[in-house]
Order: C-alpha cells, then sequence, then structure tokens
C-alpha cells in the first residue's frame, strides 16, 4: 500500500452516536493494515475537522449497522446485541480526551486497537 494521504484516507463514515453524557463518537471505516504513521496521519485529518469526536477507525463494515443500532442500548448496560468481539477484531484505533495530571489541562489522545492499547500519539 502506498503511503500518500490518499491511501490513508477513510473510506467512509459507519455512524455517529453521541451517548448520555454528551461523548460524541464518529465510526470510520478505514483501509485494513495500515501503519501506524498512516493511521496517525488518519487521525490527524479528521481531528481536524472534527475537534469534538472521540473517533473509532474500523478495517470492516461488516458488523457496522448491529453495532450502531445496539449502541443507545449500551448506555443503558443492555450489552444485548453489541457485536462486542467483532468491535474489538476491527476497531484499527481509537481517540479519547483525556485529563492530564495536576490540573495540566486535557489532551486527545489516539490509541492503537479498541478500548486500552499502545499510544500512537496526540492530535493537535
Amino acid at each position: 500500500m502506498k503511503t500518500s494521504s490518499a491511501a490513508a484516507a477513510p473510506l467512509r463514515t459507519l455512524g455517529e452516536y453521541t451517548d448520555p453524557h454528551g461523548i460524541r463518537r464518529l465510526y470510520l471505516l478505514v483501509s485494513p493494515n495500515l501503519s501506524d504513521a498512516q493511521i496517525m496521519t488518519l487521525a490527524q485529518a479528521v481531528h481536524a475537522k472534527e475537534k469534538n469526536a472521540w473517533l473509532w477507525l474500523l478495517d470492516s463494515d461488516e458488523k457496522a449497522a448491529q453495532m450502531m443500532e445496539a449502541l443507545p442500548r449500551t448506555a443503558q448496560g443492555d450489552m444485548a446485541g453489541y457485536p462486542g468481539a467483532w468491535v474489538q477484531a476491527h476497531t484499527v484505533a481509537h481517540s479519547q480526551q483525556e485529563l492530564l495530571p495536576k490540573g495540566a489541562g486535557k489532551r486527545w489522545a489516539l490509541y492503537k486497537g479498541p478500548y486500552t492499547g499502545t499510544l500512537l500519539g496526540e492530535l493537535p
């Protein structure tokens, strides 16, 4: 795969969900097998346009509709119908806003994989 910005561009938006706490999540389909540098470049480009969205980059859309349909119920603790194993297997990276220690403010961090993972870097 080429390392041009076109190669790292998201293929399409799978959906968007704002949870009861006001956290807006944007789910994007990306090419499989991206390098860490390509993932970071892609996330930076999307974050520049979507400053307040927590990004979820997935490499498959097979169960995306099922995931999007189940998200409102998961906020209430109902995991029935949520394809958790699929989400875990196909999450390339995700971003989250974090509070820094000792009143140092906040940062947007990008992690490889789902939920927990290796920090790839900060998003500006």
